[in-house]
Order: C-alpha cells, then structure tokens, then sequence
C-alpha cells in the first residue's frame, strides 16, 4: 500500500501531463503546411480531439481521493499518450522509407487505444462528479422548479380565462356601440333629410302665398273693365278680346297657385315621414335596453322600428289615393326569410 507522500507525487505528476495535455493544439497536430494534404494528419483530427476531451474532463475532476493504483493507471496512459503526441509533432518526411504508412501507423493507435483510455479515466471522472453534486439539492430544486412551474402555469391559465372574459366584454361593447353609433348615423341622416325638406317647403308656402295674394288681386283687378264702346259688335268685340286674355292669365296664376302648393305639401310629406323615421330611431336603444334579456320584445321593437322606416306614412299632405299603405314588402321579406330559417 502506498504511503501518503507517494500519493501526492503521483497526483503531482498527473496534473502535471494533464496541464500538458490541455496546452495541446490541436492545428499543430495536423501540419498540412508542413507535410503537405497528403500526408498531414488530417484524418486523425477527431480521434485527438476525443481523447483531449477526455483529459479535459479528468482534469476538470478533483483526484483527492482516487487511489495510488488507479492514478498509476492513469499516469501511464497519460504518458504514453503524450509520448504519441510528440511524435505526431515531431514527425518528419526525411530518412523514413514509407512516411505514409508511418502517418497512419500514428494515426491509427490514436483510434484503437481510446476505448483503453476511455475504460481507465471514466470511472474516475463519473465517481467525481457524482461525489461533487449534491442530488438531494437538485431534486429538491427540482421539485420546486415544477412546483413554481405548476404556480405560473396556473396563474396563466386564469390570466388567459380573465384576458378571454375581457376581451369578450369588450368585444360586447364594441358591438353595442357599433350598433348605437349604427342607429345614431342613420337617425342623423333622417334629420338631415327633414330639415332640407323642411327649408325646401318654407320657401314653397312662401312662394304660394305670393301666388295666392297675385291671383286673388288679379281677380279682383283684372275684371274690373272699362266702359265698352256703344256700339253693339264693337262692345262684343272688346268684351270678347279682354277677358279672354285676362282669363288667360288668371288660369296660369291658379295653375302656378296649385303647382307651389303641391310642392309645399310634397315637401311637408317628406318633412313629416323623416322626421317620424328620426324619432323612431332616436328612441330605439332606449326601448330596446327596456326589454332586457327578453327577446321578443326586441325584436318587436325592431320590427316596429323597420316598420316605421320602410312602410308608407300617411301624413295629410298628399292625396290619400297616392298615400295607400301597402302590405309592406320589407316586413314580408323578413319575416319569410325568419321563417326559411326555422324550417331549415
């Protein structure tokens, strides 16, 4: 059994290589300036590589407590190993008969003896990082990671539900006011409409009063005829010729009395049938947010708002037969497609 002094100089020794082995560079191994493509050592490229990764992670590992024989083992690998290295570096062309074969005998040993070092140093650095971490502590991190994670996931799950209620208020609010503003535009249009047509029927009843004072005082100037003549065909003939013109125009001033006052009941017709259009829609929401949750009352109202829009208005300003209501088609149409609807 070794004593503790040959322990530590064998450890001392085998950090030594160890530190040797990690000061390797791995392009001055291959040395394709320096032999040529042919014969560089390109092609054993990834069994250096493999086995300098494997004495990195041994010297990575702490050796306290690795046995003399077992660092002997390791010791002796690590120096033959470096003893192929330099021989990798130092190989040269110059005296050797099949430098090629030479290249591949080096190349080769590299590739067969990695199972040898890998057997030798794994134990060792697997019981080392073992020793050296503390799985209690990571499982019971662990534990608490998925613990947290189950937290957040939770907390995101009801911050999803809560995104998805508001994003559905929201939406609900979007559509009411979609709809209130909807209401809101279509009802100013029928103000709109009222108001032209009720400037349009002021000028109007202006201009049938005038006619209607130009007609009255026609009627009552015109007629008044001066003193025919005495004799009998020349009164005739006076007679004749001025109240044929002056009926002449007293019939244009009546037809131009009746033409303004048509069109003054035309555009009072339409100030009425707008304005009622205006005031339905206005009122609309309101009775609508009475109904609540019932819908039949709503959509009572709307077929009553409907109706009140598209229907023929009977208002006494144009003549009752022009002013027949009748069966109202748009209503008919709703309430057919309603109706193909529930049949399908």
């Amino acid at each position: 059994m070794a004593t503790k002094e040959q322990e530590d100089k064998m450890r001392e020794e085998l950090y030594s290589r160890l530190v040797k082995l990690q000061e390797i560079d791995i392009e001055k191994l291959i040395r394709t300036q320096e032999l040529g493509v042919e014969l560089s050592f390109e092609s054993g490229r990834p069994y250096f590589e493999r086995i300098l990764s494997l004495f990195k992670t041994l010297a990575e590992s702490n050796l306290d407590i690795v046995p003399f024989t077992t660092m002997h083992s390791i010791n002796e690998i690590a120096k033959e190993v470096l003893q192929y290295f330099d021989a990798v570096v130092n190989f040269k062309i110059a005296g050797v008969a099949e430098p090629l074969n030479s290249r591949n005998a080096l190349v080769n040993w590299f590739m067969e003896n990695y199972d040898r070092c890998f057997t030798i140093i794994s134990p060792v650095t697997a019981f080392t990082i073992r020793k050296g971490t503390d799985f209690d502590r990571l499982e019971r991190e662990a534990r608490g990671s998925l613990e947290q994670l189950k937290t957040v996931t939770r907390e995101a799950q009801e911050s999803i539900q809560k995104s998805q209620q508001d994003a559905h208020e929201t939406l609900e609010k979007i559509r009411q006011t979609a709809a209130q503003t909807g209401v809101a535009h279509h009802a100013k249009n029928f103000e709109k409409q009222y108001q032209e047509h009720e400037t349009q029927s002021l000028k109007w009843l202006k201009v049938t009063v005038a006619l209607g004072i130009a007609t009255a005082l026609w009627g009552y100037v015109g007629f008044q005829f001066e003193t025919p003549p005495d004799d009998v065909q020349a009164k005739i003939i006076y007679l004749t010729k001025t109240f044929a013109s002056r009926i002449t125009v007293f019939s244009v001033l009546i037809y131009m009395l009746m033409w303004s006052g048509k069109n003054y009941a035309a555009h009072q017709h339409n100030v009425v049938i707008n304005k009622h259009r205006h005031n339905a829609l206005i009122t609309f929401e309101t009775f609508v947010k009475a109904a609540g949750g019932d819908i039949d009352t709503k959509n009572a109202v709307l077929l009553q708002a409907t109706n009140s829009i598209f229907s023929a208005q009977q208002t006494g300003y144009i003549n009752k037969d022009s002013e027949k209501d009748q069966s109202n088609k748009v209503i008919e149409i709703m309430r057919s497609a309603g109706s193909v609807v529930n049949k399908g």
